[in-house]
């Protein structure tokens, strides 16, 4: 799978809202067979959590109290195959700024530019967690306790530097 343009994940948030529609839909069919209450909830955002953050600081919560949630995410899979995971695993991608003074030269700029690349960079020895096409992997992928999945933090390797008066971002 080809990298997307300026970070995009493009899971498909029209295929999301599709799959959910569907399950309401058999799940009213069959509401006399259910015990308890069904929530659907569409979570604006969620690439950045401030969707979450908002459901949550609006007070969905005392709203509603589910005694379970289920997510859902598309991504690289078989056709006709599902993944699913207990606990937390989410696509989440936020931008930092940095100030300094300016008083780097251009190299003293690149190599302040690798360290931080390789500082931030978080992944396992040998792994590229950002090849999803490795997710349904029974070796490396998900469903394996040693997962390249379990801790990793993507950085971009590509920053945007200017300056401006005599600042450096």
């Amino acid at each position: 799978m080809d990298a997307l343009p300026n970070g995009q994940h493009g899971c498909g948030h029209d295929v999301h809202m599709a799959i959910g529609l569907g399950i309401a839909e058999i799940l009213a069919k069959n509401k006399e067979s259910i015990n308890g209450t069904v929530y659907f909830i569409f979570q604006p955002e969620e690439e950045t959590f401030v969707g979450a953050k908002k459901m949550i600081e609006q007070g969905l919560f005392s709203i509603i109290n589910p005694d379970e949630i289920y997510s859902l995410h598309v991504t690289a899979l078989p056709v006709g195959q599902i993944m699913v995971k207990p606990n937390e695993m989410f696509a989440y991608q936020k931008r930092i700024r940095i100030k300094l003074k300016n008083e780097l030269s251009k190299e003293e700029v690149k190599g302040l530019t690798r360290k931080m690349y390789s500082s931030l960079s978080r992944s396992q020895l040998n792994s590229k967690p950002w090849e999803i096409q490795h997710m349904s992997d029974p070796k490396i992928g998900l469903m394996n306790p040693n997962t390249i999945f379990k801790d990793y933090m993507i950085v971009d390797d590509k920053f945007n530097i200017y300056s401006e008066k005599d600042e450096l971002f």
